[in-house]
């Protein structure tokens, strides 16, 4: 199906594409069925180009990892989603028991599909390295482009797995016998990527490009979002306060005043989304969450979460949707509200105007800058207001605040791309010094959950096909 946003000449080279390249799993043995690297692709700007689309319509192609699936299985395995009355079905259970095991085949889809997309990366910088056929301009939004998806799925493989094999060219016997890397240098790697891709994407301002102004493929504000959170999650405070604000002042995007009009096609809070590919499919979170006719919602949100709302909040009037079953109310995600149309109405937003408030409040919080001008309170009552809530009190301590950051981010984030889950990973417990925000959740609301279980494990699979990966602790 041809991304109907792309240009003429876009789509032509696009759907030319299957006949000329495919992709190969970073753990295949054999040889692949299709060569990825033929030097026919890389011979002009138009076909180079549908290498980079391909990554992004790959991402789409199927409810899978990067489509609906890393909001549905965090959440579920965090304190966000569950079935409505009704045990969890096979599938989702080890997850909503944060049991997950080895053999789990979610699990392999959360390790081998980020390993396809950043094996398509490393094709295409591989491809456009001392190419003399294709344009200057065009190489270098490539290779921004396939650093800026590689670091992008680098961060969910770390932020799952932890340490994870760090691979940047295409050799798959090479890949095949690459062990874990310690997940700080997988960090570094993806601050690396970032860092070349904001200098290396076009900017979307004032652009005729409507992929750009679209947000449907990576510019260097998006590039910039993502540096944003990922010095946040690295404790580099100044960094991410810096990106944020650099992002925010850029005068490109803005708040939705309306909280209905922020997951739309046109919405002015995105700064990057994925488009369907498939005729009439809007997004996975619809699929998922949205009831069709009369029938129940197959995930609704946890009473936990649901009570965390405050009365007033206008997001619980205009993201949760109702469902009655037995004389009990259930309240499901209603951020996407369209299962299916033609044209698609709503894409998969991936980063959003929003975050950069939080995440410079989070930073200002951890600087000490607390209260006035410039202050994490200001920033935190920008999201507050356009949610009809009162400001902050003053007064409140440093720990007080940053509760208050954590309390935003459930409630502006909740069902979206593993926020919740992620968040609770990387902060300190409030109350047990020494553990994080996760164990102290957890430990609460699934008694059984050890410390192990903050990272997944790596599928068993994998670790058969490379002897040279060795298992997460605690599920050997």
């Amino acid at each position: 199906m041809k991304l109907n946003t792309f240009t003429n000449t876009i789509i032509t080279a696009f759907l030319m594409l299957p006949l000329i390249i495919g992709c190969s799993k970073l753990v295949d043995t054999g040889k692949n069925s299709r060569d990825l690297s033929s030097e026919e692709v890389f011979t002009s700007d138009q076909s180079a180009t549908a290498v980079a689309i391909n990554v992004y319509r790959d991402m789409m192609e199927a409810i899978d990892y990067s489509n609906g699936n890393i909001t549905r299985y965090p959440g579920l395995y965090s304190d966000e989603l569950q079935r409505p009355a009704a045990a969890p079905t096979e599938a989702d259970a080890p997850w909503f028991n944060s049991q997950v095991l080895p053999s789990d085949k979610i699990l392999l889809k959360f390790w081998g599909k980020p390993y396809e997309y950043i094996y398509q990366c490393n094709n295409i910088l591989e491809n456009i390295a001392n190419n003399d056929r294709l344009s200057d301009t065009l190489k270098a939004r490539l290779e921004g482009e396939a650093k800026f998806l590689r670091a992008f799925h680098y961060y969910h493989l770390v932020n799952l797995f932890g340490d994870v094999p760090e691979i940047t060219a295409t050799d798959y016997r090479n890949n095949l016998a690459k062990g874990r890397q310690p997940a700080q240098e997988i960090w570094k790697l993806i601050i690396d990527d970032l860092r070349a891709a904001e200098n290396l994407l076009p900017d979307n301002i004032n652009t005729t490009d409507k992929t750009l102004q679209s947000g449907i493929r990576a510019s260097k504000w998006a590039a910039k979002t993502l540096l944003a959170r990922v010095y946040l999650f690295q404790k580099d405070w100044t960094q991410a306060e810096e990106y944020a604000s650099e992002v925010l002042s850029a005068g490109r995007y803005q708040l939705e005043t309306n909280l209905n009009n922020v997951f739309l096609v046109n919405s002015k809070e995105v700064i990057f989304q994925l488009q369907p590919v498939k005729n009439l499919n809007n997004s996975a979170e619809a699929t998922f969450f949205v009831p069709s006719g009369n029938a129940a919602p197959s995930l609704v949100i946890r009473e936990e979460l649901y009570n965390n709302f405050e009365a007033a909040d206008q997001r619980k009037k205009s993201w949760l949707g109702t469902y009655k079953n037995g004389g009990k109310t259930y309240y499901f995600p209603d951020k996407y509200k369209t299962r299916s149309s033609a044209p698609a109405k709503e894409y998969n937003v991936v980063l959003r105007y929003a975050e950069l408030w939080l995440i410079r409040a989070e930073a200002r919080a951890q600087l000490g800058k607390f209260y006035g001008a410039g202050s994490a309170s200001s920033d935190i009552n920008t999201i507050r207001t356009r949610a009809g809530l009162p400001s902050l009190p003053e007064g409140l301590t440093q720990q007080q605040i940053l509760q208050r950051i954590e309390q935003e981010r459930r409630i502006e984030f909740f069902a979206e791309w593993g926020h919740r889950w992620f968040d609770l990973r990387r902060t300190a417990a409030f109350d047990n010094p020494g553990e994080t925000r996760a164990e102290e959740v957890m430990r609460t609301l699934k008694p059984g959950f050890k410390k192990h279980q903050l990272l997944l494990p790596v599928p068993e699979i994998e670790r058969t096909r490379n002897i040279n990966l060795d298992q997460n602790p605690g599920y050997n």
